[in-house]
């Protein structure tokens, strides 16, 4: 196995692991035994935790070793995040272009149909991600997959309240911003569809910009 496939093993690895919960916060991560899990050296395992402190997902302490970091954000990380998000989703949009792949209407549009038909807070979470995962359908690269998922979960579980911001006006703009992707998907127009991810992220980056405190997020809970 490839240095870098082995890499992007490991983190796909211990995202799902992180995101699902049964590596939680504070947790202490162990190179050897993260390489005997999963067959590889310790170098990629030592790469992937790098990278996933860089995501602010673990704590390297010196002298002391990695540990799953808390689950909570700063405005700044949290924006960083959505940046992210932006970066990823315009690439796969000029990736599905440059694919010419077309999108199934028979699955996406209902789902975006109900979506803006429910109410409850815990349905349009469940829906938005149904929607996401056909959204991201031709996406080849599974750990890029797998981190827009979590930084979408990470919105989904953000508690505002502290700022003022009501959580159900952010989910009204995020399921506004599903709806107006999808409508461009369909219609093909992927430049429509990067603009509209790039008004999205800079609406809610705005909001947040605008306030002092930390985001404390319902996963802490």
């Amino acid at each position: 196995m490839g240095k870098k496939k082995a890499e992007t093993r490991v983190l796909d690895y211990l995202m799902t692991q992180i995101t699902n919960g049964k590596l939680t916060p504070k947790m202490k991560l162990n190179e050897v035994d993260v390489a005997l899990e999963l067959n590889v050296s310790r170098s990629p395992v030592r790469a992937a935790f790098k990278k996933l402190e860089s995501l602010g997902y673990l704590e390297i302490r010196p002298n002391k070793g990695a540990f799953v970091r808390e689950k909570n954000l700063t405005q700044q990380e949290f924006i960083d995040r959505m940046q992210v998000f932006e970066l990823l989703f315009s690439q796969y949009m000029f990736d599905v272009e440059r694919w010419e792949q077309i999108f199934s209407e028979e699955k996406i549009l209902p789902l975006t149909e109900k979506l803006t038909e429910v109410q409850k807070t815990e349905e349009q979470e469940y829906l938005i991600k149904d929607l996401l995962t056909e959204i991201l359908i031709f996406q080849k690269n599974h750990y890029y997959r797998e981190l827009m998922m979590t930084i979408v979960d990470e919105f989904l579980a953000a508690d505002f309240s502290r700022y003022s911001i009501r959580q159900a006006d952010l989910m009204s703009l995020f399921i506004k911003f599903l709806s107006s992707i999808v409508s461009n998907l369909l219609l093909r127009k992927y430049a429509y569809a990067r603009k509209e991810i790039r008004l999205f992220v800079n609406r809610v980056s705005l909001q947040l910009l605008d306030k002092q405190e930390i985001i404390q997020n319902k996963y802490q809970s």
